[in-house]
């Protein structure tokens, strides 16, 4: 006859394995977005800083390769969170978003498929290598788009800042 405990023992692993599995396939990747660099702060310190944040989140659960990547050029990082942690991670005190990370696919790469073209056109050999640059001169400030009219103030939850120019809210 089989023993009662090595039975609920099974049993109670695999609904540990099963749980632990169903949490990490629950969490998707988001970027956290912190808005400026803290003053007088080496950038070099900023990876740190986001992993403590991701500490207090995830509490027991975390580990060191949670925060997938810290951007140097903005104050942000990128990490898997589920929803709850996510909603938790928001409302931190120097969080400004926490917004899922998707990927976006590439317009084109192959301008006749781009154009529909059919693919058994005879092209010329001087089609062939081209490269088409286009320079993007920037925006304009003062542009009417950038007026601000239609739009109320900021929202209370806003936590950006004006730098000094010309702002839209």
């Amino acid at each position: 006859m089989i023993s009662l405990r090595p039975c609920l023992l099974f049993i109670l692993l695999c609904i540990a394995t099963v749980k632990h599995a169903h949490s990490n396939n629950d969490r998707k990747t988001y970027i956290v977005y912190m808005g400026d660099h803290p003053k007088d702060t080496d950038l070099t310190s900023i990876p740190s800083l986001h992993t403590t944040m991701a500490q207090k989140v995830l509490g027991s659960d975390f580990k060191t390769e949670a925060v997938l990547h810290s951007y140097k050029n903005f104050n942000a990082f990128v990490m898997k969170l589920t929803e709850e942690e996510a909603k938790r991670m928001a409302e931190m005190e120097n969080v400004v978003s926490v917004f899922p990370n998707g990927k976006n696919r590439l317009h084109t790469t192959r301008s006749w498929n781009f154009l529909g073209l059919p693919h058994n056109t005879n092209r010329e050999t001087i089609e062939n290598d081209i490269i088409v640059g286009v320079i993007d001169s920037g925006i304009w400030p003062e542009s009417e788009s950038f007026s601000g009219k239609g739009f109320g103030p900021p929202p209370t939850r806003w936590k950006g800042s004006c730098h000094n120019f010309t702002c839209n809210k």
